[in-house]
């Protein structure tokens, strides 16, 4: 609902005129095609599967909020910023081309949304995978991620929705977001983890055999590696 919203609203507003890009060599060596635009469309699939890798509310709480971010950079850049992408003048006759030019404006190009939040799920994906599956598993999904995100990046160039600039900027902006939202810890997670050090102090208060048997350098019976005994 977030980026619907924006997204769609954007397009109907206009403060300043948009601006195109001149094609690089890049953009001029990927002819239009636009078949390509099942595996551009395919998107939004990746998008909804990925984040399942989340385990807890906290780990996808981190995922909406380096979409939210990612998604507001692009939708500033929208608003005062538009640029046109290089769509061929006459529609082709493929129907899903066709149906997406009847919802989707040209003028939100610059950075590409849907290779910024493409890369950004891969990330997410890699991250949280860690630890979860056996290594041979998890290699060969995050192989099949990256290229069906590669296919998408590819596509975005392949239908002229962007320009060649508008991948590199959209991925930039992917790792910007990935990085901030792994670098700080939620307020969640530090009352979390408030919480547990306060239920050990209470803990140890109460309950001293307990606290000590969860000891990881002492023994049950209470004494330090090495011969000696505990202090206290």
């Amino acid at each position: 609902m977030f980026f619907c919203v924006f997204y769609f609203t954007l397009q109907h507003v206009a403060l300043v005129p948009a601006q195109t890009f001149s094609s690089s060599t890049f953009d001029l060596m990927i002819g239009f095609n636009p078949t390509w635009i099942w595996p551009y469309q395919s998107a939004y699939l990746l998008l909804t599967i990925i984040p399942w890798v989340a385990e807890s509310p906290v780990e996808l709480q981190r995922y909406a909020r380096g979409f939210v971010l990612l998604s507001c950079a692009g939708f500033a850049c929208f608003l005062f910023w538009p640029v046109a992408g290089p769509r061929p003048v006459e529609a082709p006759a493929d129907a899903l081309y066709r149906f997406m030019l009847r919802y989707d404006r040209a003028t939100n190009t610059f950075p590409s949304l849907h290779v910024g939040l493409t890369t950004y799920t891969v990330l997410f994906g890699v991250r949280t995978s860690r630890g979860r599956l056996p290594a041979w598993a998890r290699g060969v999904l995050i192989a099949i991620a990256v290229a069906w995100a590669a296919a998408i990046d590819y596509a975005t160039i392949a239908t002229k929705q962007h320009f060649a600039v508008d991948v590199l900027a959209g991925a930039l902006l992917a790792w910007v977001c990935h990085r901030w939202t792994w670098s700080r810890v939620p307020i969640r997670e530090g009352r979390i983890a408030h919480a547990e050090a306060a239920s050990d102090r209470v803990d140890m208060h109460w309950d001293p055999v307990s606290v000590l048997e969860r000891e990881p350098g002492l023994t049950s019976a209470g004494t330090i590696p090495g011969g000696g005994r505990e202090r206290g």
